[in-house]
């Protein structure tokens, strides 16, 4: 049996595809490292904040995802 709190609904993430995906809030830094795999973590420029070097499936185009609290907030060209 699956562990469940009462009041609470679970939800299955984004499945991120394509850059083109990558908006502001539509993912999490776990789910962007596993849509875009082997991403690189990369230190954030501040507390709270992280950002993974990724590229882009089917170009190879280098960007760079920055998260603040573990959502996704813009996508840099890497």
């Amino acid at each position: 049996m699956a562990d469940h709190q009462p009041g609470l609904v679970q939800t299955r993430g984004p499945e991120l595809r394509t850059v083109e995906e990558l908006r502001p809030w539509s993912g999490t830094v776990d789910e962007g490292a596993r849509a875009f795999a082997p991403a690189r973590p990369m230190e954030g420029g501040a507390p709270a904040r992280w950002a993974l070097a990724i590229t882009a499936p089917g170009t190879g185009e280098p960007y760079v995802a920055e998260f603040a609290r573990g959502l996704l907030q813009r996508l840099l060209p890497g």
